[in-house]
């Protein structure tokens, strides 16, 4: 029997709109932050020399739309900008002390709210599998490949 491809593509779509939404709210009740913000300090803390095009690759966002992200969390003052050592069109992200506060508790807050919208509907080998398949088809569209390690930062 074929498997209904168009089924499991809207399936795995709208549990990313739900997920997301649900993130979203928990983070913005809690520290009136975006989802975005969060996902942007993770990718900052987790990667070395970050700069916006690291930020586009990670979050498969425009260049435009990680600029213009990147600022608005400047503005906030959670992110710096330092000169680029060796490309002087570019610049490295990096957290402030503050920047750095709130991703602690934003960790927090992500980790509470995927424990009970995911992690107490799924048994720790199915949410394996599931990163791990997840990451195959990412890797198959030409995406980043989502390891076990870094979908656990």
């Amino acid at each position: 029997m074929t498997p209904d491809l168009p089924a499991l593509f809207h399936a795995i779509v709208r549990l990313e709109i739900e997920l997301w939404n649900a993130v979203e709210h928990r983070l913005r009740t809690e520290h009136d932050v975006a989802l975005s913000w969060y996902e942007t300090l993770n990718v900052v803390d987790r990667i070395e020399s970050v700069t916006v095009n690291d930020l586009v690759r990670e979050l498969t966002i425009t260049v435009g739309g990680a600029s213009k992200l990147s600022d608005r969390i400047q503005s906030a003052g959670y992110l710096r900008r330092i000169p680029h050592p060796t490309d002087g069109r570019s610049s490295i992200l990096e957290l402030t002390t503050d920047g750095a506060r709130l991703l602690e508790k934003l960790r927090a807050t992500v980790a509470r709210a995927l424990d009970s919208l995911i992690g107490q509907a799924l048994p720790p080998d199915i949410v394996q599998r599931l990163t791990i398949d997840i990451g195959t088809l990412r890797s198959n569209l030409g995406g980043t490949t989502t390891t076990l390690e870094s979908a656990t930062r």
